[in-house]
């Protein structure tokens, strides 16, 4: 299952790798072949984390609609 967190303003201190996926770059990885999938498939084998931010959670379901 493929998840993300709301980047905060807070610090961890473990190593993980954390990207902000815009709404374009997860319609593309959910809907065609590409680097956009690759992305969210790292993110789903936990290579990777997704942050997001309310703005862009709400701008995907307004797309998604």
């Amino acid at each position: 299952m493929l998840s993300f967190t709301m980047c905060g303003s807070s610090i961890d201190q473990d190593n993980s790798v954390r990207i902000v996926v815009d709404t374009n770059v997860w319609i593309s990885g959910l809907l065609w072949k590409g680097l956009p999938t690759e992305i969210l498939r790292l993110a789903e084998t936990r290579h990777i984390e997704i942050c997001s931010t309310p703005a862009i959670v709400t701008e995907l379901e307004r797309v998604l609609e």
